[in-house]
């Protein structure tokens, strides 16, 4: 789907809207990068207890960089049968390959079944589209999977004033 979502929508700290407007700059000014040996960060992990904006940012990021985002819950990859689900992810992947676009996986880290496959593929997944993963549950992720990634980013739960500012901007239509 292609999101509508602006930072208008959500509230976050200056340290993650900073971490954020550094991917976008580097993803809008990839070809420089690529002109001088480097590669803009693609392969992104949002950490941080549910309810602080990590889906949300994955669709703002989305519509700020006009692409399209595929939301895949890692529950939905696993399968009974043997290799299938491997099968899934890859076709996942596969489809992401072909088709510039954010690829948000959403519940990551919580399958263990799912981990081994999903890092031999994000290994070999070269492409300017964007992978990022959302957890809640970052002590449950193994040291492996945090070095697979280009960015880290950690998201709190919003403080009193960040709260205020967000009721506020969602009432603003309202007398």
């Amino acid at each position: 789907k292609y999101p509508h979502r602006t930072f208008d929508d959500v509230v976050l700290s200056d340290n993650v809207q900073k971490q954020l407007e550094n991917i976008i700059l580097e993803y809008k000014k990839k070809s420089i990068l690529h002109a001088y040996g480097f590669v803009p960060k693609t392969k992104i992990l949002f950490c941080g207890p549910p309810g602080c904006g990590k889906t949300i940012t994955a669709e703002i990021l989305a519509n700020v960089l006009d692409l399209p985002i595929i939301y895949t819950r890692f529950d939905a990859l696993i399968s009974s049968y043997l290799g299938e689900t491997a099968s899934n992810i890859r076709k996942v992947f596969d489809y992401a390959d072909r088709n510039n676009c954010i690829l948000f996986f959403d519940e990551f880290g919580e399958l263990k079944r799912v981990i081994n496959s999903f890092l031999q593929i994000l290994d070999s997944f070269n492409n300017d589209s964007l992978v990022i993963a959302a957890t809640n549950h970052e002590k449950l992720i193994d040291s492996a999977l945090w070095r697979r990634f280009d960015e880290i980013i950690s998201f709190d739960k919003p403080d009193e004033q960040q709260i205020e500012f967000l009721i506020l901007a969602k009432l603003r239509a309202f007398k």
